[in-house]
């Protein structure tokens, strides 16, 4: 009886396209995943910027003093650092899913244009959040627990450390490209074919 279905040109293609279905669904899975990681990094990267020294003095230089000064922000404030740690993690695991789900694109794969630009600026915005956070005052405080110098004392490390609003300018740029460049081949939540 089993070697009739199996031998019946319909059951395989059933069985074929079952299959199909299958590793269509664990496709969009996974790519639902690098995209619900992605949302985290966003708002991750928001709790970053708006607890970073760059967003006080801009909030400062408009006259906004109050919202520095306010319990809720001084609360919000204090955890810095823990949303760079958190934001690097999710990052590490952004980078393994969306790797692991289309790889590096390859010749013949018809989305291997588009592929190749969401990594591009998705390389280029991890490389400028690592510049970001290398001249970030978490950093300071965690070099400074471990050789107890300021870096701010070093003549090279000053000029570095003062560019971090332009670094922060940079990432943002990059980040939105690669934003763009997924929500126009993914969408906010793909569907299978």
């Amino acid at each position: 009886m089993i070697n009739m279905l199996l031998t019946n040109s319909d059951s395989l293609a059933v069985c074929n396209d079952i299959v199909t279905t299958i590793s269509q669904a664990t496709a969009i899975n996974i790519e639902r995943l690098a995209i619900v990681l992605g949302f985290v990094l966003l708002a991750l990267a928001v709790s970053v910027f708006l607890s970073c020294r760059f967003f006080i003095s801009f909030l400062s230089r408009i006259g906004r003093q109050s919202i520095i000064q306010s319990k809720t922000y001084q609360f919000f404030y204090r955890y810095h650092a823990v949303y760079w740690w958190g934001f690097c993690l999710v990052l590490a695991l952004h980078i393994m899913v969306a790797i692991g789900h289309a790889g590096l694109p390859q010749a013949g794969d018809p989305d291997a244009a588009i592929h190749w630009y969401i990594l591009g600026t998705g390389l280029v915005a991890a490389s400028a959040v690592l510049i970001v956070f290398l001249s970030c005052r978490s950093l300071i405080g965690l070099a400074g627990f471990f050789n107890k110098k300021n870096p701010l004392n070093s003549p090279g490390y000053q000029p570095f450390y003062q560019r971090h609003s332009f670094y922060w300018l940079i990432f943002v740029a990059a980040f939105i490209a690669h934003f763009l460049f997924s929500y126009s081949h993914a969408g906010v939540w793909p569907t299978l074919p």
